[in-house]
């Protein structure tokens, strides 16, 4: 007599051993989703690299004129810089020509100058804002 037997089935083995892999990754899920989703700190490393650029162009100048929310760097060669906002970027031009954005997704830029040097805030497109003064030599 001939016996007929299924083998699309799953045994009980194999289906405890699929919900115990399961109940053992589920709870590193939120790690996962957390990692993928964390933010990036790339609006405050621009913005602290555009800091130590404005210090060190300030310190290359021999004047610095701050007017109307924007810095120029007059060298020794009447080099003219400019650093001034541009829709919603912070822009570098030189001799009023070129357009070397500095640090992009820029609300707001304000600058004035103090007696300690030249005060700049920034407040970026997430709302951070960021302040800094750069003393002039």
């Amino acid at each position: 007599m001939e016996r007929k037997t299924s083998q699309s089935g799953f045994t009980l083995l194999e289906s405890l051993l699929s919900l115990s892999i399961l109940l053992l990754t589920l709870p590193f899920l939120p790690f996962l989703f957390q990692s993928i989703s964390d933010d990036s700190y790339y609006n405050e490393l621009a913005i602290e690299q555009f800091f130590l650029f404005i210090a060190d162009e300030s310190h290359r100048a021999e004047y610095t004129v701050v007017d109307n929310n924007q810095i120029m760097f007059i060298h020794s060669e009447e080099k003219h810089v400019e650093i001034s906002k541009y829709k919603s970027v912070i822009r570098r031009q030189i001799a009023g020509q070129g357009h070397e954005i500095l640090v992009r997704d820029i609300n707001s830029f304000i600058v004035t100058s103090s007696s300690a040097g030249i005060k700049i805030r920034i407040r970026d497109g997430k709302g951070d804002y960021y302040e800094k003064i750069i003393p002039i030599l």
